[in-house]
């Protein structure tokens, strides 16, 4: 398997989990902003999951070919 192809194929398996956690707390976040403490550690997990799905990303910039980035 090329490393290319590796990297295509976890980073769309790691970004199906992260979807549904970022759209599952888009939703919980919405559900708890009467409660102000709920809804900060809503926000910490909702952060959280953004900032793996931009390092997922720039992960594949590491094994992209020269000539550009790879296409997932």
């Amino acid at each position: 398997l090329e490393r290319g192809s590796f990297a295509v194929g976890v980073r769309h398996e790691i970004n199906n989990q992260l979807a549904i956690l970022a759209g599952r707390s888009e939703l919980l976040e919405l559900d708890v902003a009467h409660e102000p403490h709920l809804a900060a550690d809503v926000k910490v997990i909702r952060d959280a999951t953004v900032r793996s799905m931009r390092s997922v990303r720039s992960l594949l910039d590491l094994v992209a070919p020269i000539g550009g980035p790879l296409v997932a």
